[in-house]
């Protein structure tokens, strides 16, 4: 997959003392609607196959929850919601 690909390798680069490593936090999320499973397949396989990283916003739905302040970009809700 190749979403999922470089992903291991480029976030082992910001983990150069595991004492001192700061988790990461990926978004599931994959703008444009049907068809984008991939995209979010490869975020996951990183999310459970990389030390250090976690599952952060799911942001697939902001359009529909009133999160954003157009088509794309986060309104305050949004970007409050996708940074916890």
């Amino acid at each position: 997959m190749s979403q999922f690909r470089d992903c291991p390798q480029c976030l082992s680069l910001h983990v150069i003392d595991p004492m001192l490593a700061d988790p990461h936090r990926i978004a599931e999320v994959s703008y444009g609607g049907s068809g984008q499973e991939a995209v979010m397949a490869g975020q996951r396989l990183c999310i459970y196959n990389t030390p250090y990283c976690f599952r952060g916003a799911r942001t697939d739905d902001f359009h529909l929850e009133g999160k954003l302040s157009d088509a794309v970009h986060f309104n305050g809700v949004g970007l409050a919601e996708h940074a916890q």
